[in-house]
């Protein structure tokens, strides 16, 4: 397995129990996976466990209802489950509160916020 399947399983796994850390894992999750394009933010992972915990955090912290989808990938040897977010209000609410956007732009980063 590689490296970031690595990370992706074992932040799939984690279970915190304060809002702050829960916070943190969620941030770490859209900072690794996800992409903008055409006013909607998607997350692709071939981790059944990592879709559901991005789903259920969004869920609980920032009130999201996301859409999630299983398509096979090019090869179609490994399904893909693609969470999105495609309400332009809900994607600015997700950048504020995970401190996804970067202080000079409105550009979404994969740097997590110290804070976390």
């Amino acid at each position: 397995m590689s490296f970031t399947g690595e990370i992706k399983r074992e932040l799939g796994a984690i279970a915190p129990h304060k809002a702050c850390c829960e916070r943190a894992v969620l941030a770490t999750l859209y900072a690794l996976l996800s992409e903008e394009r055409r006013n909607e933010l998607s997350l692709k992972t071939e981790n059944i466990t990592v879709a559901r915990r991005i789903i259920i955090l969004s869920r609980r912290l920032l009130g999201l209802e996301l859409d999630a989808d299983i398509r096979s990938n090019r090869s179609k040897t490994r399904k893909q489950i693609l969470v999105t977010v495609s309400k332009k209000e809900d994607i600015k609410l997700l950048k504020e509160g995970l401190r996804l956007v970067s202080d000079k732009a409105d550009i979404f980063h994969s740097r997590i916020d110290p804070a976390f």
